[in-house]
């Protein structure tokens, strides 16, 4: 009796026993082979999608897929004119200096640097009326749109300009600013005039002649 009342505690304990472990082999399992719970497929992520209709590997596809979209946006861009980095040219200079005749004889007449926009002259002006002017186109040369960034004149000082009238304006008439373009291809031409003034004091007159050595300069930058 009592050996059958024993036989009827273990078998319980046996049942859960087995229980346990069976429910432990079947989360191993299912960390091993990417096997869930609810009996969905599992994919580790090396694994590719299989599509069930083609039995393809729906990365295949997808890489189709993007190898098309690619190929339509080429044919596209091919369409329109793309400038490579290593096809840019930057050219931007001044060229074609024409001086006034009624200008006074220059020390050094104006010519253009090495840098291409940069113009350099020398003058000598001792009498108001006396002016040395010029023309000068700038150029643009290369396969970029450019703007001015800056324009900058060396060579005055204070007590120099209380007597010299200087002025750089296009030779239409219009200011040149910061800003202006100056498309592939396109030429302006610049004016450029520095006149011993009329209208001037005694005071302000010099004491004696002075030699000016001028300097205008313009900064491109790309548009």
């Amino acid at each position: 009796m009592n050996d059958e009342s024993n036989k009827g505690r273990f078998y319980p304990i046996l049942f859960i026993l087995l229980l346990i472990i069976v429910t432990f082999m079947y989360a191993s399992l299912a960390s091993n082979f990417g096997i869930k719970i609810n009996n969905d497929k599992y994919l580790e992520p090396t694994d590719k999608p299989v599509n069930p209709d083609t039995g393809n590997n729906n990365d295949d596809n997808n890489n189709t897929s993007r190898s098309d979209s690619s190929s339509s946006s080429i044919s596209r861009r091919d369409s329109v004119p793309v400038i490579e980095p290593n096809n840019i040219n930057w050219q931007i200079e001044f060229e074609n200096i024409k001086v006034d005749s009624d200008s006074i004889e220059a020390v050094n007449d104006a010519h253009i640097l090495e840098t291409k926009t940069e113009v350099n002259y020398t003058i000598l002006l001792n009498e108001p009326g006396q002016k040395y002017s010029f023309d000068v186109d700038i150029v643009n040369k290369g396969s970029v749109d450019a703007m001015i960034y800056s324009t900058a004149l060396s060579g005055l000082n204070n007590e120099q300009l209380k007597y010299i009238d200087y002025k750089v304006k296009y030779k239409d008439g219009t200011s040149i600013k910061e800003g202006d373009y100056l498309l592939v291809g396109e030429k302006k031409t610049i004016h450029l005039d520095v006149e011993f003034k009329e209208d001037i004091e005694a005071y302000d007159l010099p004491k004696e002649d002075q030699e000016l050595n001028l300097t205008y300069k313009v900064t491109y930058v790309e548009k």
